[in-house]
């Protein structure tokens, strides 16, 4: 009688141990098989997104200046920092030499550089824009947001004299 209660003891720590390595090596396949996948799948969200980022912080920027010069019945600069799209944007008051950057300006916001691989172009290029008190703007312009894929999707924002943006999709050049 002692002899099964050692079979039977033995057998049920033999059961209780754990995966076996065929198991455990079809989860690490299986695994490996999504991983594949979808690691490709995720940098290509991660690009898309940074397109939207970029485009939603630019009609920010320019939301901004013309709300501000409505608010404040008065012209509102915005532009490039630098003269760069890329580098980042601003909104001032102008100190009245009708320069950016110059003495006597009120900086009202700066942002930051666009997403690493987004590029940002003007057409037509220009230094600045002005937005009247009224919210119209002094010049139309298209801003174009594209990554560093070609044939990918972009955006075209479009600043009418009139203050009003419209954005379109674009497949970037």
């Amino acid at each position: 009688m002692n002899h099964h209660l050692r079979i039977y003891s033995y057998a049920t720590k033999q059961q209780a141990r754990g995966f076996t390595l065929v198991e455990a090596l079809v989860v690490l396949l299986i695994a490996g098989i999504l991983i594949a996948f979808g690691v490709p799948q995720f940098q290509l969200v991660i690009k898309n997104n940074r397109v939207v980022t970029a485009t939603n912080e630019l009609v920010g920027v320019i939301n901004f200046a013309r709300i501000e010069a409505i608010r404040r019945g008065n012209t509102v600069h915005f532009g490039p920092n630098t003269g760069d799209p890329n580098v980042g944007w601003t909104v001032w008051i102008d100190g009245g030499d009708n320069s950016p950057g110059t003495g006597g300006d009120n900086e009202l916001r700066v942002w930051s550089a666009v997403p690493d691989g987004v590029t940002v172009t003007l057409s037509p290029a220009n230094t600045f824009y002005v937005f009247n008190g009224s919210g119209a703007v002094d010049k139309a312009v298209d801003f174009t947001v594209c990554d560093d894929r070609a044939g990918e999707s972009g955006s075209t924002i479009t600043l009418l004299l009139s203050g009003a943006l419209s954005r379109t999709g674009l497949v970037c050049p």
